[in-house]
């Protein structure tokens, strides 16, 4: 007996069922009450224990990973029968595989989409606590710079906002009194917990776990 996770039935009375391997890795998950059907199969894993391939749902997407030599991420690639839904290339590297500057930092990502690929470049783009400053992508003309305080809170500063109401697009944006993120319809309770952004609310118990949260034009989840 490993201790893992071997079922779990949700409040639909929905089971799930996980199968391990020999070292107590999850090699399948399936509904128990239909033997026949899988949410993920035939998981593999490579010698550092990142996971090497795994079949998902009954449409049969294979997914596969591959690593560098230090176990960085380094293909991920998504297939149903010939066809590829996705491929992720990343580089730590200027122009090769390997080399001996390669500190962990992502210098470019291909993204192929099943239809067009995008490339992002992120070389030059650090700054000298390895923090990322900015990003540049082929095929979209997409572009956008960061700033970062001294405690890590990073800020949006040019270039693409996603969500402009809910991305800091300055530092000032931080209370360096608390540490918080002080945007619009940004609110707080004395302990910290966040309770309040645009359109939404949410309320916590007593040990500051999350009890409710609400959409403005949602039902209370």
């Amino acid at each position: 007996m490993a201790g893992g996770l071997e079922t779990e039935t949700y409040p639909s009375d929905r089971q799930v069922k996980t199968c391990f391997d020999k070292a107590g890795r999850p090699k399948s998950v399936q509904n128990p009450d239909t033997p026949t059907v899988y949410y993920a199969s035939n998981v593999l894993y490579g010698v550092h224990g990142g996971m090497t391939s795994a079949t998902f749902g009954d449409n049969a997407v294979l997914e596969t990973w591959q690593y560098s030599n230090q176990s960085q991420p380094r293909q991920v690639k998504a297939v149903h029968g010939s066809t590829t839904l996705l491929q992720v290339d990343t580089w730590y590297c200027p122009t090769s595989e390997t080399c001996l500057q390669n500190n962990g930092n992502v210098l470019r990502r291909e993204i192929y989409d099943g239809g067009a690929t995008f490339t992002q470049s992120f070389v030059g783009l650090y700054d000298g606590l390895n923090r990322l400053t900015g990003m540049t992508e082929s095929g979209t003309g997409l572009w956008q710079t960061y700033d970062h305080d001294r405690w890590g809170n990073r800020a949006v500063t040019g270039g693409y906002v996603p969500g402009a109401g809910q991305t800091p697009q300055a530092l000032t944006a931080y209370n360096t009194s608390t540490n918080r993120w002080m945007g619009s319809g940004v609110g707080y309770d004395n302990r910290g917990n966040q309770t309040s952004l645009p359109a939404r609310s949410f309320t916590f118990d007593g040990e500051s776990r999350l009890a409710t949260a609400q959409y403005s034009t949602e039902p209370t989840q």
